[in-house]
């Protein structure tokens, strides 16, 4: 700060200020507005570093979180970087959840879920370092162009339960499986953002946790919670990307809670006629009150949808014009994995625009036989 005349200056300690921030919560409400606005200024670079990593411009607002885009400064490698609001920050509950999420993401390396890189400590306030994605969360995408068509929703349920998939077999659930939470790149791949709620299999909680619309019925009741609930989550969020609506109305919460517990939704095909049977059922499985009636687990709830989309790329196939395109793709064991996350983005990207795709391994007789076409065109 530069003063233009003369000031009186006075000085309060640290332990002094610590102590009247936590008994004064305007004042950690003004705390965090100051450092938010020199975070988003255009002073001095330094006013910007948060660590290795300097503050590009803000990108999204939650109730508790702000995140802004920055880089590092080294590597120039483009980050997120999610500030918890200062007042949270001096809660030692919310400060231990913040901090419970960064330990359970970066636990966490995986296609479908958002990679944490760094946590930082600035100003008495607590900063993640996550992933920057390019593209749009599936609320604002269904906001922007409607309800998506089935074959590209199947696409969506297939990335997000191999994610769940990788989240439970961690013991861990989300708790807040929702369009907001669920990320699409430009390339068409999914990933799931936002494990603030996320805890170990047969948590219980007193106070309802989740976001109303998606919580299913042991959520509301504060009963254990397992795979299952993620998959009510997800049902809900799949009737509301294909139907563009949510199965019930949500103007009144308290009538809404009482329909998560007592109401099952309606079937999708009210709504949108030409549902398939299969996707339909699907739905429905995954919203049963009773956590007994849905699927098991999400592999089997996945087992469901890649037999259906296998069905259907069969069928719809015969309607592909003749023309046809062959890739090969060359790699070591070691590249497997890098190979065939490479190919399910491609693959996403293609499958959202309509245009079929078959994929098959060759063996290293095949791959033989495949050079020597190779080498005669």
């Amino acid at each position: 700060m530069v003063a233009a005349t003369d000031v009186q200056l006075w000085r309060l300690a640290r332990d002094c200020f610590t102590l009247l921030a936590e008994e004064q919560s305007e004042l950690r409400k003004l705390f965090t507005s100051l450092v938010c606005e020199r975070l988003e200024s255009d002073g001095l670079l330094a006013d910007l570093a948060i660590g290795k990593y300097m503050i590009d411009h803000k990108i999204g607002q939650g109730a508790w979180a702000i995140v802004y885009k920055g880089h590092h400064m080294s590597l120039g490698r483009d980050v997120a970087i999610k500030l918890l609001h200062h007042e949270m920050a001096m809660d030692p509950d919310f400060r231990e959840r913040f901090l419970d999420e960064a330990k359970i993401i970066a636990k966490m390396q995986y296609r479908n879920i958002i990679n944490l890189y760094d946590v930082e400590n600035r100003f008495n306030m607590l900063f993640l370092i996550m992933e920057f994605l390019e593209g749009l969360p599936l609320d604002t995408i269904l906001k922007k162009k409607g309800r998506f068509h089935v074959r590209e929703l199947v696409d969506i349920l297939i990335q997000v339960c191999r994610g769940l998939s990788y989240t439970h077999a961690r013991g861990i659930v989300h708790q807040d499986i929702k369009p907001d939470n669920l990320f699409m790149v430009k390339s068409g791949l999914i990933k799931i953002l936002d494990f603030g709620l996320a805890c170990p299999f047969g948590s219980e909680h007193i106070e309802m946790e989740g976001t109303l619309q998606y919580m299913s019925p042991e959520q509301i009741e504060s009963f254990p919670v397992d795979a299952r609930t993620d998959l009510y989550g997800l049902g809900i969020t799949a009737f509301q990307l294909l139907t563009g609506r949510l199965p019930y109305p949500d103007d009144d919460l308290a009538a809404l809670r009482e329909m998560h517990l007592n109401k099952d939704i309606p079937d999708p095909r009210e709504f949108i006629k030409e549902t398939p049977p299969v996707l339909a059922e699907f739905i429905m499985t995954c919203c049963r009150r009773n956590p007994d009636e849905r699927y098991p687990d999400v592999d089997t709830a996945l087992k469901v949808l890649l037999h259906f989309y296998g069905k259907d790329e069969q069928v719809t196939r015969k309607n592909l014009p003749d023309n046809m395109v062959s890739l090969y793709l060359f790699h070591d064991d070691e590249q497997r994995e890098e190979v065939t996350q490479l190919l399910e983005e491609f693959v996403g990207k293609v499958r959202s625009r309509g245009i079929g795709f078959k994929l098959a391994e060759f063996s290293l007789e095949d791959q033989n036989k495949i050079f020597l076409d190779l080498n005669q065109q």
